[in-house]
């Protein structure tokens, strides 16, 4: 009976019923800075490896020896289950850190604090505003008066507790900056009865965008023209995650037509709590050697483009009093060495994109192209309102870039 018994077990054991309820996972910064909120990913692959299959009444929680930590499971590909865990942690330069993720139910789940969030509302005819379901098609048109049934800012805004954005829905397909004084959520309002251009208690818009790329959105280079990525019909916003952590969403391109090429295109923005920027991943589909891609810093109010380099990354970035209230602001641009070509300055006239320093990058189908951008307002942080201490800030989120979290499971 007893050898029965142990027979039954070690093909229990030997078949992964037997699973644990949580695991260790062994955390190192081999980067020589401290890092605070920083965003870790963790694969679910990696994780249900160790600790199987977890029902659709569980979810995940990451904690120390005192407390949980902020974590979300996000579904990035849209298949009902989610694909990665993000959580934040702090991190002294070098220091290894082992923290614990476990299996709760989803009842027990901690609440955490609000720290980013993706806003998109309209009105319908009797005055009322509500927010998107989740997704819209892009509007027509490059007039400002085709997005004036989106009376909070345009089209589609993301935010965490340091700074805010939004993109023009329509073919001009800009990117805009809400500087922000407070590290409240203040997307769902703003807009609504009040005027965003000047001075408010929570920011303002402060940008003045114009016909360049603004705040990092995208163009491409072909046959030595820069053109804007738009299209004028099969683009698309999706919100892809939401939550503590990180807000995801997508600006999908199904058919951009330059010249004589066709292509389909993915803008996948993501903001993390504590960061003064957002992250950029393009997906291009079915590319051509006869074109790069690009993105760029506006230039209305600057003359002078400056950079920087790490081992890792170029750097690229304008600090001058270009704000619209007249104040410092600093923009910038950082990308991997491999992920950069070459830059140029746009002229200032035409009906194309203008008043643009522009980077370029390489297209390929099977990696995407990975870029940050930063910006710094001066009412956000003093540490804006000088130069040096800007690119110093630049340099820090380039290291970080360049150096992830290496993670063990176990």
């Amino acid at each position: 009976m007893k050898n029965i018994l142990t027979l039954i077990l070690i093909i229990l054991f030997g078949s992964n019923v037997f699973f644990a309820k949580e695991l260790q996972v062994i955390l190192k910064n081999t980067a020589n800075i401290e890092r605070n909120d920083e965003m870790i990913v963790i694969t679910r692959d990696s994780v249900i490896k160790i600790l199987g299959e977890i029902s659709a009444d569980k979810t995940l929680i990451v904690y120390d020896s005192k407390k949980s930590l902020p974590s979300q499971l996000d579904d990035l590909n849209g298949d009902g289950k989610w694909d990665e865990l993000a959580f934040l942690a702090d991190f002294k330069p070098q220091e290894q850190l082992t923290l614990a993720i476990k299996i709760i139910n989803k009842a027990e789940s901690p609440k955490y604090g609000l720290r980013t969030n993706i806003r998109f509302a309209k009105t319908i005819k009797t005055g009322k505003i509500y927010e998107e379901a989740g997704s819209a098609t892009r509007l027509k048109g490059f007039v400002v008066d085709s997005t004036k049934h989106y009376p909070q800012f345009e089209g589609p805004g993301w935010e965490n507790d340091k700074v805010a954005f939004r993109n023009y829905f329509d073919e001009r397909n800009g990117i805009d900056i809400f500087g922000k004084t407070t590290s409240k959520m203040v997307l769902d309002s703003v807009g609504i009865k009040e005027e965003y251009h000047y001075l408010k208690p929570w920011g303002m818009d402060v940008l003045k965008v114009g016909n360049s790329l603004g705040a990092g959105s995208l163009g491409v280079c072909y046959k030595d023209s820069l053109y804007r990525i738009s299209a004028k019909e099969g683009a698309s916003f999706k919100i892809v995650a939401e939550g503590p952590v990180r807000s995801v969403l997508d600006l999908d391109f199904a058919k951009v037509q330059t010249g004589n090429l066709t292509f389909a295109l993915k803008h996948r923005i993501s903001i993390v709590a504590g960061e003064y920027g957002y992250r950029s991943e393009v997906h291009v589909m079915h590319p051509s050697d006869s074109f790069l891609l690009a993105t760029g810093l506006v230039n209305l109010h600057c003359k002078e483009l400056f950079t920087a380099a790490t081992d890792g990354c170029n750097i690229f970035y304008t600090h001058d009093k270009q704000s619209e209230n007249n104040d410092i602001l600093g923009l910038g641009i950082i990308l991997k060495k491999n992920d950069f070509i070459d830059w140029f300055q746009t002229t200032n006239n035409g009906s194309g994109v203008t008043n643009t320093f522009a980077i370029k990058m390489p297209v390929t189908s099977s990696l995407p192209v990975k870029f940050i951008f930063i910006a710094g307002w001066e009412l956000s942080s003093p540490l804006f309102s000088d130069k040096k201490l800007f690119e110093g800030y630049l340099k820090q989120q380039a290291v970080k870039f360049e150096n992830p979290i290496v993670y063990q499971l176990k």
